[in-house]
């Protein structure tokens, strides 16, 4: 089975209210799974030994969220990584009005959970370093070189020049710089 190292869910949570007066539950929408078919999903078996799961779970269900992520064998790293505002789908400029009832609330979270090592990170335009991450940026303390594109492309544009002309073998000197492809991490 093919296995990954990074895992994007959306689960159908059953809620334990069923918003029934004018079928606004989830249930009136979707199929859903009780906690207990999502706890036994074998997650496990697509995630890789060093895998990041993201996970979508809603606000009346912290501790379900939490149960689902460890049955699948993963750790909490960040439980409000993303927060979602819904809109409403034929007018995205309006945030919808939630179901909830002592609130009204219309979010999601997403928490990120690990299997294994992190995986390395980097964050780009970077202000300041973090301990346990790679940093480009001018107002920080590089530790990797990310070098402009433009070398490479004026690299290629002389090979096709050249072709054009007929020389279909030439010689040129590589560039030092390669693209973005080469971040090369920096050592002290």
């Amino acid at each position: 089975m093919k296995k990954y190292s990074l895992i994007y869910a959306d689960p159908a949570w059953s809620y334990r209210d069923k918003c029934n007066s004018g079928e606004r539950g989830a249930n009136h929408k979707y199929d859903l799974m009780s906690l207990t078919e999502l706890k036994r999903l074998p997650v496990w078996d697509l995630a890789d030994d060093n895998c990041l799961l993201a996970m979508w779970w809603v606000p009346p269900m912290p501790i379900e969220a939490l149960q689902v992520m460890e049955a699948w064998g993963f750790r909490l790293h960040n439980m409000c990584g993303f927060t979602w505002a819904k809109t409403y789908p034929k007018q995205t400029d309006k945030h919808a009005i939630g179901m909830g009832h002592m609130t009204r609330a219309n979010t999601e979270n997403m928490l990120f959970a690990v299997k294994g090592k992190m995986l390395p990170r980097i964050e780009l335009f970077a202000r300041e370093n973090v301990e346990g991450w790679h940093a480009w940026g001018n107002e920080c303390d590089s530790n990797v070189i990310l070098q402009s594109a433009s070398a490479h492309e004026a690299f290629i544009s002389e090979k096709f020049h050249l072709m054009l002309q007929g020389n279909k073998h030439a010689e040129i000197d590589t560039p030092k710089t390669t693209g973005v492809e080469s971040i090369t991490p920096v050592t002290a």
